[in-house]
């Protein structure tokens, strides 16, 4: 009885900053869509913000407003706070998402579809946000995440100027 009552407060605790971050990721990264046309094409705004059409640098979109989400919850905003694994496979997990749904539905069909190519940006959100609220709690293989989120934000601030030659950062 006990462990049922401890979750039923988890999900209520968890509920509000998850909505919240969601909707934050949601109007932060489509802001982050016009930043770098409206700074004047600042070089390091485009580290942060997409310079091109290419699907890798539609991946800024997503990983960089759900990391500074994630460093703002680890800063004990919710109560229990979320894990640093959690918060750092939500955000690999959602970015990671972006290109699967995308050239899947586009090898589906053949063809692209501004709405479907939208809307592959807030489906991640949503299976984010809908694992940070699954498992708030996640302790295994924190270093091995902050290895590879380090390596994509790595990969974020070498390729975005100097990308290679493969279908990820050409404009479909």
């Amino acid at each position: 009885m006990n462990i049922n009552n401890n979750i039923i407060n988890l999900t209520k605790t968890t509920k509000v900053p998850l909505l919240a971050g969601a909707v934050f990721v949601a109007v932060f990264g489509t802001l982050l869509h016009f930043v770098y046309e409206w700074s004047g094409q600042l070089w390091f705004v485009g580290l942060f913000c997409p310079v091109s059409e290419s699907t890798f640098e539609h991946l800024k979109l997503f990983f960089f407003p759900m990391l500074l989400f994630s460093l703002f919850m680890r800063k004990g905003v919710s109560s229990p706070p979320f894990s640093t694994a959690s918060l750092l496979f939500s955000t690999l997990i959602g970015t990671l998402c972006i290109p699967i749904l995308f050239y899947t539905y586009r090898g589906i069909l053949g063809y692209g579809i501004a709405a479907l190519d939208i809307s592959t940006f807030y489906i991640s959100i949503l299976l984010s946000f809908w694992l940070l609220y699954k498992r708030p709690d996640r302790k295994n293989g924190e270093f091995l995440l902050w290895v590879m989120t380090l390596t994509v934000t790595g990969c974020f601030l070498t390729l975005t100027y100097s990308p290679p030659t493969l279908g990820l950062f050409t404009v479909p």
